[in-house]
This record gives structure tokens, sequence and C-alpha cells, in this order.
């Protein structure tokens, strides 16, 4: 997974505001000589690159879990046998969001 720029530039941001809260009176906002800035982002790309994994996996298990939560019962249809195919298909649909083969 590719980590958008524009997050990059959130990190940085934020990690260089909060290191100035405990160091230095610059803000973002001023005129930073931009290897600074390039080091911030720098820094951001390597926490986001670190964090992405567990982030991904949260992310595809919570989609994983809301499309299983679309089952529907079949002693609750005229038709059981197409509420298990649809059934069967958000099993499928999670096992892709959570980066599993097709069964």
């Amino acid at each position: 997974m590719t980590i958008p720029q524009e997050a990059i530039e959130a990190g940085a941001q934020t990690l260089f505001e909060e290191s100035q809260e405990l160091d230095q009176d610059n803000s973002w906002d001023d005129e930073l000589p931009e290897e600074w800035r390039e080091a911030w982002r720098y820094a951001a790309q390597s926490a986001l690159t670190a964090a992405l994994p567990a982030l991904e996996r949260q992310i595809r298990e919570q989609v994983a879990q809301e499309v299983e939560e679309l089952k529907l019962n079949p002693k609750d249809s005229t038709t059981p046998h197409c509420v298990e195919e649809y059934n069967a298909g958000l099993t499928n649909a999670a096992k892709i969001a959570r980066g599993k083969d097709q069964a």
C-alpha cells in the first residue's frame, strides 16, 4: 500500500509541531528551510511505513466484519436457498477483505 503524500505531509507537520512544544519556537508555517521540512517528511514517512501494516490489518478486519453483518437468516426468507447463496457471497467478500484467497 502506498502512503499518500498528504498523509506524509500531515504526519511531518504533526511530528514537527509536537517537537516544537518541547524545544523551539518555530511553526510549520514559518519559512523553514526546505531541508528541515524534508527531514520531517522523512521521519513521518518512516513512522507511517512502520504503522501501515497494523493499520491495514485493522481496516481489513473492520470491513470484513461490516460485510459479515449484512448476512441474512435463511429461516426468515421464503427463498432460503437464495439467502444461502447471498450469505456465501458475503463470506467470500469478507475473506477477500481480510486478504485471504477466495474459497
